[in-house]
């Protein structure tokens, strides 16, 4: 039977998701795509910090 055990995110995708969204936001042209692309950065980073809390907590 397979492993069902969840295996932890590495932050660094989040942490990276984020950069590369905050760039396309200071690269957009119209103000609603800057908005948008702001709002992904911000997702990204939010769920970084959530899952670095996550595996904080599993570890201590």
């Amino acid at each position: 039977m397979a492993d069902r055990t969840r295996k932890p995110v590495s932050i660094a995708l989040f942490v990276v998701a984020a950069i590369c969204f905050g760039i396309a936001a200071l690269l957009q042209a119209d103000q609603l795509s800057q908005v948008l692309f702001g709002l992904a950065a911000t997702t990204m980073a939010v769920a970084a910090v959530i899952e670095w809390r996550r595996q904080a907590r599993q570890r201590g």
